[in-house]
């Protein structure tokens, strides 16, 4: 078995939960040896060494009660920092280990997507022997993670993955402590201690033993998710499964539910009796597995409306009535029935619920316009409804996506499962991964979109289709690295209206400033040079980028004179930004520019920002610069967020050097880092057009 304890350099430091800014300053300022000290750590505890008068402690937790409604409490536990760090990382080391282990068995661990495993493969059963005598039993034991015996799972977990034998022995040897509302104190003594990021690998180790059992009756069909069961087979197999848990199970803890366990016949025309005492019979046009309707189209109908359309309701009702429009946004984009909506497309053909599909849709639609304050074109929802990657609102339409989430899906639980099923039709064998099959819709839409609108639509939409353009959308509106992503709502909805080519001026409205007649989308506002407003976006992204640099340690300088030789007698300072080492033993000098790629200036090049880098930057200033000890570059941002080729690989640059002084993973601050540019731009730009007095946020 491979080693699974991480070596000094190799912690997976994002593990570490618990008071991650804290963390990280303590890091930048030690930075040479916290990362080995805690690692060392982490490997004396996973070794199970570490002082056994800290077991009740660190193995222990913090206990809450949550309300069920009227069905009592359900008791949770946040284990400590240390001892998930230290369970993360076993789970991250022998991830491939345990996935083999549990493969075709278990789906409850070591295998992502397990549920629409489960899923499809029970209905292609239900299926495949609609017509036969065989029925389907499905498990239910009383408080299976509580009441699981310690030293069952501890012994089974430590022969089939040796190398957390010590740090398993550890943490379950002796109870632990758990502590509940801040003073009331009590041991764990059984179960698997809630919190313990291994828990549903300890599980499914002690139940493994009467998986193995039932598989040596050769059953027709049997999966488990964790505690969950099915098992398809004649129903003398099936009274033998049953003899098997019943018998067998009360000594490692493990209790039938009889009331919660099911019996369904395959044949929907089998009126008889469940030859099991105390299990109901579940019609099999009522047959569900794990939130997943596989019953009739009627029953699948009803379920999926029960179980999404009324959460969505109150949550999108609250959200509507948010003053804060961007975080209202980013909410509803990751909000509750989104994700619920995406577990049914991806586990339930759309034939059978799209009255409801497109119900959620209208109902997110609606939302999304209470929000805005404002009606959505069809064409302006249709955009909305593209991923933030190509210049949507990523509000994704259920009824468009559906059908090939759920071709994905299948294709990928078939292929885990490595079984042969029946064909559905209009779904392909060979189907992409869903991100790459609704990037297909995505293209397609915005092809449409390009073809049905005018000349300025088209530009807009290629122009958004560009890396980082539109990373401010998805900006989290906090302060963890000052307020750049805080939008208030008037800058967010302004900007939304013309990230959609919504109108933001009534027609004919006269510009206040230079009298000229103003388009209704703004382009005129923007290129406007009668205030200061051009200026103070620049600056405003100048300021941005100088704060970057500072934190990169490049020692920076704004605006710095004689940068062009003490022979240049014009006083130009072309660089915005500049710093004294860059690459080749020389400086290096940005010059910030933020154009806007709608301007009839620009509406015939395919690319604003090079061109104007390569014509108004580079043509106007490389001459100065030869043999300097400064090198040049251009950086031209478009006001739809767009950025040249070089100035993007610059600003790379200057981010890994951020990201390495602040001691934060370089893809977790290059995320943050766009994401605050692109908030600065259209803070630059959602001004333009207020101070014209826009409607768009009234």
């Amino acid at each position: 078995m491979k080693r699974w304890l991480p070596s000094p350099r190799a912690l997976p430091l994002g593990s570490l939960v618990i008071a991650p800014v804290s963390y990280n300053s303590v890091l930048a300022q030690s930075s040479r040896c916290i990362s080995f000290l805690l690692s060392l750590c982490v490997n004396l505890f996973a070794a199970g060494k570490a002082p056994t008068f800290l077991q009740p402690f660190i193995a222990g937790g913090v206990s809450i009660a949550l309300s069920k409604g009227t069905r009592g409490v359900r008791p949770l536990c946040c284990g400590d920092a240390i001892r998930r760090l230290v369970a993360k990382c076993f789970c991250h080391g022998g991830k491939d280990e345990i996935a083999a282990s549990f493969a075709g068995e278990n789906f409850g661990v070591g295998c992502p997507g397990g549920v629409e495993v489960i899923a499809h493969s029970l209905r292609d059963t239900l299926r495949r022997h609609k017509d036969s005598d065989l029925a389907l039993l499905k498990i239910d034991f009383r408080n299976a993670f509580n009441l699981l015996e310690r030293d069952t799972f501890v012994r089974a977990s430590s022969a089939r993955f040796p190398a957390m034998e010590h740090w398993t022995r550890w943490c379950y040897e002796s109870p632990p402590l758990l502590i509940y509302n801040h003073m009331c104190i009590f041991v764990s003594a059984c179960g698997v201690q809630q919190g313990d990021p291994l828990g549903p690998l300890y599980f499914c180790c002690g139940l493994q033993q009467l998986v193995n059992k039932i598989k040596a009756l050769d059953p027709i069909y049997q999966k488990w998710y964790m505690d969950d069961g099915g098992i398809v087979g004649p129903p003398d197999l099936l009274l033998k499964v049953w003899d098997i848990l019943e018998k067998e199970g009360p000594a490692l803890g493990l209790h039938l539910n009889p009331q919660k366990c099911e019996w369904s016949w395959l044949n929907g025309q089998n009126d008889k009796p469940c030859p099991i005492p105390g299990v109901p019979v579940t019609p099999t046009s009522q047959i569900q597995m794990l939130g997943v309707p596989l019953g009739s189209d009627d029953f699948v109908s009803g379920f999926v409306e029960g179980e999404l359309l009324p959460t969505t309701r109150r949550v999108c009702a609250k959200l509507a009535d948010f003053e804060d429009a961007q975080s209202a946004m980013y909410l509803l984009r990751l909000s509750y029935g989104i994700v619920r909506a995406n577990h049914f497309m991806r586990t339930t053909p759309l034939s059978q619920w799209a009255e409801h599909a497109v119900e959620f849709d209208g109902i997110v639609r609606s939302t999304t316009e209470s929000i805005l304050k404002c009606p959505l074109p069809s064409p302006a929802y249709d955009q909305a409804g593209v991923s933030t990657r190509f210049g949507g609102l990523g509000i994704r339409k259920i009824v468009d996506h559906a059908p090939v989430a759920f071709s994905a899906s299948w294709g990928s639980s078939r292929w885990q499962c490595k079984e042969k099923w029946l064909p559905i039709d209009g779904v392909s064998p060979r189907a992409p991964d869903q991100r790459s099959a609704s990037e297909e819709v995505d293209r397609a839409t915005l092809a449409r979109l390009a073809v049905e609108g005018s000349a300025r639509d088209k530009k807009r939409l290629n122009r958004l289709d560009c890396e980082h353009a539109n990373s401010w959308i998805t900006a989290l509106p906090s302060a963890t690295d000052g307020r750049d992503t805080i939008l208030p709502p008037k800058i967010f909805i302004a900007a939304v209206c013309r990230l959609l080519g919504l109108r933001v001026y009534p027609d004919n409205t006269p510009c206040p400033l230079c009298k000229q007649t103003m388009d209704i989308y703004g382009d005129h506002a923007l290129c406007c040079k009668r205030t200061g407003d051009m200026i103070a976006r620049h600056n405003r992204v100048r300021n941005w980028l100088f704060k970057l640099c500072e934190t990169g340690l490049l020692s920076p300088q704004m605006e710095k004179l004689g940068l062009l030789g003490p022979g240049d007698e014009t006083r130009r300072r072309p660089g915005d930004v500049s710093f004294k080492l860059w690459k080749f033993g020389k400086g290096l000098a940005i010059d910030v520019a933020v154009i806007c790629p709608l301007a009839i200036s620009h509406m015939e090049e395919e690319n604003p920002c090079e061109i104007y880098a390569a014509v108004q930057k580079h043509r106007r200033y490389d001459e100065g610069f030869r043999g300097s000890q400064y090198l040049f570059s251009a950086m031209v941002f478009e006001t739809s967020g767009a950025v040249n080729e070089e100035g993007k690989n610059i600003l790379k640059q200057i981010i890994r050097f951020a990201s390495r002084s602040v001691s934060v993973g370089n893809s977790v601050y290059a995320g943050r880092a766009w994401a605050r540019l692109g908030c600065v731009i259209q803070y630059g730009v959602a001004q333009s057009l207020l101070i014209r007095e826009v409607g768009a946020g009234d």
